[in-house]
């Protein structure tokens, strides 16, 4: 018998239990992806107020010429 199978039960139970902890601090301490809610904020207002193609008229080659 192999002197290092009798730690193969101890090992995967450690080993379950380091997963097991890994998982939760990855669920406690996930990173913040995106930009920020102010800076989404910001942007929102920008989209909503920026100008709108409608706003500036006909464009010139649409327009009557008068000579």
């Amino acid at each position: 018998m192999n002197p290092l199978d009798s730690h193969h039960v101890v090992a995967h139970l450690r080993r379950r239990d380091l997963e097991r902890a890994a998982a939760e601090h990855r669920l406690a301490h996930r990173p913040r992806t995106g930009p920020s809610p102010l800076l989404r904020l910001y942007a929102r207002l920008w989209w909503a107020s920026r100008p709108r193609a409608g706003a500036w008229g006909p464009p010139p080659a649409t327009r009557a010429i008068v000579t």
